[in-house]
């Protein structure tokens, strides 16, 4: 995988709204990755949703009213399936495709590609219904919009896992999974439930290209990913969909599969996901050509369906958060436990398929749902656990549902029995097909091992409450404390054990430092060791200088030999931050002085004197807040100090020969008046202070406006010059 997102990218208003949890990240255990959630995830959870309640409705749209349509349009029952089937059809090369354009566009641009593709679809489908054109020509165009919708359908269902990937944690994401999950197949039950009610066929098809062009501005409620991760998984971006073929079979350089186990669990899956799939879009299409031979009605019909989607997402509303929360680890369990009985249920329509069994069809409608649904976020999840790349495997599952509703739907047609049978075109034959296929494939459930390898990474990564110890050496809440988290045995632990499941090494292989090499026994064998810095002997001390100038905008420290010609390293604590608020803090100080300490260690340098500078000149004689905190860190980082010397910058009086001179002007007049001495005696002379001296001096001196050379001769400016400093000292 690729560097993780930075975490100080732009921050909307309501970062704050959920407390921050911290992290190790993989690359250092020193390091801290920050994991945020924000609120307005359930916004675009929102929009996700809407599309794909309305992508849903297109494909099962035709099922209930496939009679009428053909009575009323002239077309074929034969043709009236394959409005449904084409969308089957062309979802396997669309979905294939969606991750790659996730990676170009994002999810935000593919979200607008999928609301003008819906809008298409709806006007190009309702232009079939005009009256003048053949039938032939008015099946090809609304058979075109349905090619539209195909390729808009995906967008949203594919990249539902990676959304609740990128923006919910572990205790949301296989809810937020359910929720975008379930929202197709609850848009199909409101198709079956919606279309036969609205009117006849061109009614219908109006009402459905209304729905499809009010949806388009929740596209807006949709973005790609928050500015800061919620899990680790979500801070790094998924491999390439090529790149996961590979793995899959085994061939990838770089697997993010743990073992051949994984491997063969997500195939097994794909195989289960397809077929349970494939069967449920089957039935939603052919729901009313499978139960009008036999005596129900169109009505009767839809309500079949929409008993098995609406059940089963009550079922799916119940029980995907308690896999979030509580039974986290069985999801594989509970394919083990529900997956038998949905093959047993498919199965037994082939008995119960009768007329005036109404109460038994609909018994069975709710088994399916319920086991169906609760199984659709289980199955999604765990192949995301599997491949560690949530739009790819997303991808490769959708796909096979799609492909096998086509299979599905293509054989069961064939099936279906001519008009002389008895009762006449009935599907007798397709059901024992659907049914016999489903129950031999539900059997490979069994097989399944489910290692949930990517909710491992995140448990890992997220904050451990006993795995750490924390030491703070506070100099104050913004940013100024050095805190420092050494991690125990307990995660030095997990950390192997992690590294076991992704690279296929056994534990004690595994080291628990990046920079450390695994254990392998190999033959020990000479090198020449490449040392830098001068040859000294055990016990001697190198010395560098380093200059930290510390203003109140940055703080630089830069490390020199002692001749100050040659710069070791120099690192500013601009260039470990991202804001420019922070290039000062005592944080960018302490990170800049680590690395400075490092190159030192690195070159030889074992000791440091130390120049602290401040601005100086007629700025601030005081070192920034970066002085002390770089000069603790070089310390901690095990550096010897020697002297310690402040070169501030100080002006020198001659810099301020004018504002001496206002000074003196506007003192002038404080300066007291005494009686002038007409006659002084030596005696009265001799005995007076240098106090006395400058007052009677400046008294009876008259002082020019400027004193300068010119105006004044030297030796009475000096005079002036030296009486004035009497009195000033006096007076402070």
């Amino acid at each position: 995988m690729t560097a993780p997102r930075s975490p100080n990218s732009s921050r909307s208003k309501d970062e704050h709204d959920v407390p921050v949890e911290n992290a190790v990240i993989e690359d250092s255990p020193f390091l801290l990755q920050e994991y945020r959630l924000y609120r307005r995830r359930y916004v675009g959870l929102f929009g996700m949703v809407a599309f794909n309640i309305v992508g849903g409705m297109s494909l099962p749209w035709f099922g209930p009213i496939a009679n009428d349509a053909a009575s009323e349009m002239g077309w074929t029952l034969e043709q009236i399936t394959w409005l449904g089937n084409i969308q089957a059809g062309l979802y396997l090369p669309a979905a294939l495709v969606i991750p790659r354009l996730y990676i170009w566009l994002g999810l935000r641009k593919l979200s607008y590609v999928g609301s003008i593709l819906f809008i298409i679809a709806s006007w190009v489908r309702y232009s079939g219904t005009v009256d003048s054109l053949t039938n032939n020509v008015s099946f090809g165009l609304v058979i075109l919009g349905q090619v539209f919708a195909s390729f808009a359908q995906p967008i949203y269902q594919v990249l539902g896992p990676k959304y609740s990937e990128n923006w919910f944690d572990l205790k949301g994401r296989t809810t937020a999974t359910m929720i975008i999950a379930v929202a197709n197949p609850v848009g199909g039950a409101i198709g079956q439930l919606l279309s036969p009610l609205v009117g006849d066929t061109k009614t219908s098809i109006l009402v459905l290209g209304i729905i499809g062009t009010a949806i388009a501005p929740f596209t807006f409620l949709i973005d790609t990913h928050p500015p800061t991760p919620p899990t680790f998984t979500a801070s790094k971006e998924s491999p390439p969909f090529t790149h996961l073929l590979l793995d899959i079979v085994g061939k990838a350089p770089d697997s993010h599969m743990s073992s051949n186990r994984a491997r063969i669990d997500f195939v097994i899956i794909s195989l289960l996901f397809g077929t349970l799939v494939g069967v449920t879009n089957t039935f939603s299409i052919l729901t009313n050509q499978i139960m009008e031979p036999v005596g129900y009605d169109k009505d009767t019909s839809g309500l079949m369906g929409a008993t098995l989607l609406l059940t089963g997402l009550v079922a799916a509303v119940i029980t995907a958060p308690l896999f979030d929360r509580v039974f986290t680890r069985h999801l594989a369990f509970t394919s083990k436990l529900l997956v038998p009985i949905l093959g047993a249920a498919w199965l037994s329509l082939i008995w119960a398929v009768t007329p005036n069994n109404t109460a038994a069809l609909f018994v069975i409608m709710t088994i399916i749902g319920v086991s169906a649904l609760t199984m659709l976020p289980i199955a999604l999840e765990l192949g995301c656990d599997l491949t560690q790349n949530a739009e790819g495997s997303s991808s490769i599952l959708w796909a096979m549902g799609n492909l096998m509703g086509f299979i599905f739907v293509l054989v069961e047609n064939h099936l279906r029995a001519g008009p002389d049978a008895h009762p006449p075109n009935n599907m007798k034959q397709s059901l024992i097909f659907q049914g016999s296929f489903v129950m031999a494939v539900v059997l490979l459930v069994f097989f399944i091992e489910g290692k949930q390898t990517r909710k491992d990474l995140d448990e890992q990564h997220a904050r451990p409450s006993g795995a750490m110890e924390s030491f703070v050496g506070g100099f104050g809440r913004n940013g100024a404390g050095l805190e420092r988290r050494v991690l125990d045995d307990d995660l030095e632990q997990s950390w192997k054990i992690s590294c076991s499941a992704r690279t296929s090494r056994r534990p004690e292989e595994c080291s628990f430092f990046p920079f450390d090499a695994p254990k392998k026994a190999k033959a020990p064998r000479e090198e020449a060791t490449v040392s830098l810095g001068p040859q000294v002997s055990e016990g001697e001390l190198v010395f560098g200088v380093a200059h930290i100038f510390a203003s109140f905008n940055d703080t630089f420290v830069h490390v020199t030999d002692l001749s100050g010609k040659e710069t070791v390293s120099r690192v500013t604590g601009g260039m470990k931050v991202k804001a420019d608020r922070d290039e000062s803090s005592p944080y960018a100080a302490m990170l800049a002085a680590q690395d400075v300490a490092t190159r030192c260690r690195e070159v030889g340098i074992t000791a440091l004197h130390i120049k602290l500078r401040a601005t100086g000149g007629t700025g601030t004689k005081t070192p920034g807040p970066g002085a002390q905190s770089a000069l603790r860190a070089l310390a901690r980082a095990g550096m010897k100090i020697g002297r310690i010397e402040d070169v501030t910058p100080v002006p020198t009086d001659c810099t301020r020969r004018k504002v001496v001179t206002v000074f003196i002007m506007r003192r002038r007049s404080y300066v007291p008046v005494r009686p002038r001495k007409t006659q002084t005696s030596k005696a009265t002379r001799t005995n007076a202070t240098p106090l006395d001296a400058a007052y009677e001096y400046l008294h009876n001196t008259p002082i020019p406006t400027r004193l300068d050379a010119k105006t004044h001769p030297s030796p009475e400016l000096e005079t002036v010059l030296m009486h004035l400093k009497t009195l000033m000292d006096h007076l402070q």
